[in-house]
């Protein structure tokens, strides 16, 4: 039907439209908003079609504002700019009874696309006539700004934050604090009501102002500085948030992109100064301290990468670094998104590249720790990413050969040593048959975390497959030196709790009792004389159990 199909309902509104001069005004503009939405974008577009019917309807209502806009927006594109402006200015000859926050968005837009001063004070002074909206209010200061009309954008900015017309939109605090920066001299009851509503709003106009600071005179002492004094007054000020702080992103853009601002042929970068290295690094220290999100962290990574950070302790310089990661919460560093992992991930690789393989690898695990939001084939990436790292450190013990028939399973002993429980269940996983048949050739961690995760299913054929393959290793290694005596004592104690989850109490003891006698100067014999006592309450024998219990509390 023509009520769930829009291929159907405009043909059916197109029968209603030709008689469109017979509805009233707001059928007509219902129908003629219904058509020319369902043109511009469902089912067959013909964007040419609800071009001519937004004609049609400024005919039959020449003055009318909507109307009017409509046809404006038709044709606001660089090709059309011509047109949208005379559209524009038949709009500005019909008096603005209420405000229009959209409209005047809109005439700005075209302003703003023309490069036409004339045509923006134009639209500032027909809108101020009228009582203003404040939604998209700021864009329209701007635009004024931009054409070089500062007068008209201080008043606009400042008729917009003026407490008695007040949409409670955060739009009027921009504007407050444009005004503020951009040298606007308010009377006092303008200042107190913005002071009394934002009070934290004086201090991003300061950050303004350090801004200046920095690049209009290149004095990166003088910066740092004014950033302290900052810092302790927002500290002192109640009810005040700290977002003064997102004003560092254009500090450490200016440092990091110093080069191309200073010799770009912009006119609004004429006056910026040039900064060598040693400023470059005053800035990313003064960022790496006040905890901007997102900038704060990169221009840590910068002076890691810079050599900045070098005569800091080792471990003070890590948690640094693992700290930046941090993606969620109250101590949010960065977003949590692919982008901010590629950034810190492309962080990481210069690192390893200059060598720095412990700081690399923190910076991975923070992310793949932090930045969840991340895809899994960047996860994967990392991964392999944190085990090279390590690799060069020799920080887990192992070298695999990838021409190994066992190379993926040692992949899995070195996530595991690393942490990555989840990654070396799914690699033994994804190799569980090469794990039987090679078990008494991998390391013992590796054999006794996947005989845990097999005692965990408490199935008898997975109770069975444990005793293979512990008696197995046992049977091969005990009387050897190739491995440790701690290793074998927790294999013996592993079998003992294997038999104790399959309610095997008597064959446990056993085992329990080998540990103890065999590797008495380990701290497992302990262990499994506790593990005695618990098979004797298993059985419910307490008098023995009782006995255990006692020796060990002795």
């Amino acid at each position: 039907s023509s009520s769930t199909s829009p291929k159907k309902a405009v043909s059916v509104r197109d029968l209603a439209i030709m008689g469109m001069a017979q509805m009233n005004r707001q059928n007509q503009f219902h129908i003629i908003r219904t058509q020319r939405g369902a043109l511009f974008g469902y089912g067959k577009k013909d964007p040419e079609r609800a071009r001519q019917l937004g004609l049609t309807l400024l005919k039959l209502h020449p003055n009318d504002h909507t109307a009017l806009q409509w046809v404006m927006e038709d044709n606001r594109n660089e090709e059309n700019k011509a047109n949208a402006k005379a559209y524009a200015q038949r709009i500005l000859r019909v008096p603005l009874k209420r405000g229009n926050a959209n409209l005047v968005r809109n005439l700005m837009q075209v302003a703003e696309l023309n490069k036409d001063p004339a045509l923006a004070v134009a639209i500032y002074q027909w809108a101020i006539k009228a009582p203003i909206e404040t939604t998209y209010s700021d864009y329209a200061g701007d635009v004024l700004f931009k054409l070089n009309q500062k007068t008209q954008a201080l008043d606009w900015w400042r008729r917009v934050s003026d407490a008695n017309v007040s949409n409670d939109r955060y739009e009027e605090r921009n504007c407050a604090e444009r005004f503020l920066a951009n040298g606007g001299n308010p009377p006092g009851p303008w200042r107190e009501q913005v002071d009394f509503r934002w009070p934290g709003l004086k201090h991003r106009v300061t950050a303004h102002m350090i801004t200046d600071i920095l690049r209009l005179q290149g004095n990166v002492a003088a910066f740092s500085q004014a950033v302290q004094k900052l810092q302790a007054a927002a500290k002192e000020t109640p009810f005040a948030n700290q977002d003064w702080r997102d004003i560092g992103y254009s500090w450490r853009e200016f440092a990091y992109d110093n080069k191309s601002l200073t010799e770009s042929e912009n006119p609004a970068y004429k006056d910026y100064k040039v900064l060598d290295d040693a400023a470059k690094l005053g800035v990313y220290k003064v960022m790496g301290d006040i905890r901007t999100r997102d900038w704060s962290a990169f221009s840590t990574c910068d002076l890691l990468l810079a050599g900045a950070m070098d005569q800091e302790p080792a471990m003070q310089r890590l948690l640094r670094l693992m700290r930046l990661t941090n993606a969620n919460g109250r101590l949010q560093s960065i977003n949590n998104d692919q982008t901010r992992w590629n950034t810190i991930r492309s962080y990481a690789q210069k690192a390893f590249e200059e060598k720095r393989y412990m700081d690399s690898a923190t910076l991975l695990t923070g992310i793949l720790a932090h930045v969840t939001s991340s895809s899994k084939e960047s996860k994967d990436e990392g991964r392999s990413a944190i085990l090279r790292a390590h690799s060069r450190m020799g920080a887990v013990g192992l070298t695999i050969d990838e021409g190994s028939p066992v190379a993926p399973l040692l992949q899995a002993a070195l996530y595991l040593r690393l942490g990555d429980k989840d990654k070396a269940l799914e690699l033994y996983q994804k190799n569980a048959e090469l794990f039987m048949e090679k078990r008494n050739d991998l390391p013992p961690d590796l054999i006794e975390f996947v005989c845990n995760h097999l005692i965990l299913r408490s199935e008898d054929a997975s109770t069975q497959q444990v005793e293979d393959i512990l008696r197995g290793w046992l049977v091969k290694f005990t009387e050897s030196k190739e491995q440790s005596q701690d290793d074998k004592a927790r294999m013996q104690l592993l079998l003992a709790k294997n038999y104790f989850k399959a309610q095997r109490y008597e064959v446990a003891r056993v085992e329990y009792s080998t540990v103890t006698n065999r590797y008495s100067n380990t701290p497992h014999a302990i262990e499994a004389r506790f593990g005695m006592g618990e098979t004797f309450m298993a059985q419910k024998v307490f008098d023995q159990a009782g006995m255990v219990f006692k020796e060990l509390e002795d």
